[in-house]
């Protein structure tokens, strides 16, 4: 009777053991689960944070430029400090395997750096003043004659070649400022 008793009480206390060994392999094995999806998501997040600092540099850079205003600068310091910052973070949280490919990005990003946008930053810097906007004229009096060539083409309206002549004049003497400026 004793053995029954105890057999009652043994069973039932390793079934319970094993049920409770079971459930606390899943919640392990989905705890590491959670903390590797966590993991991926804080490293796609700074992957998309690295492409965005590229991003703002370039964009920085050519509308310095273009425009030749030092305020578009201003992305372009941000886009290579958050680069900077974003790339050591990934080096922390990316395995060895992946240390590699951080180390092209990296250097490409820094030759584009040096090759292209501080050379373009310095070429803008270096241009006579009032070249870019006698070219921006230029560019704008072409469109306008194109624009008025078009029209003619299909209206026949001959007040259109007087505006036409007129966009012709005003480009050719903005390209000679140009030229005056550059020489």
């Amino acid at each position: 009777m004793r053995r029954r008793v105890l057999g009652g009480f043994v069973l039932p206390l390793l079934l319970a053991l094993f049920t409770s060994l079971v459930v606390f392999q899943t919640v392990r094995f989905h705890t590491h689960n959670v903390e590797n999806l966590t993991r991926s998501s804080r490293t796609a997040a700074d992957l998309s944070v690295l492409i965005k600092a590229v991003v703002d540099a370039e964009t920085g850079q050519r509308g310095f430029a273009i425009t030749g205003d030092e305020s578009f600068l201003e992305p372009y310091r941000q886009g290579n400090a958050a680069f900077t910052a974003t790339l050591s973070a990934l080096r922390d949280e990316l395995p060895g395997t992946e240390q590699q490919a951080l180390g092209e990005i990296d250097r490409l990003f820094r030759r584009w750096n040096g090759e292209i946008a501080e050379v373009v930053i310095g070429a803008r810097r270096a241009a006579p003043l009032g070249l870019s906007r006698e070219l921006r004229g230029a560019s704008t009096a072409l469109t306008r004659a194109r624009v008025a060539a078009l029209r003619y083409a299909d209206t026949g309206d001959r007040t259109l070649l007087g505006r036409l002549g007129g966009w012709f004049g005003a480009s050719q003497s903005r390209l000679r400022a140009a030229l005056e400026l550059s020489t």
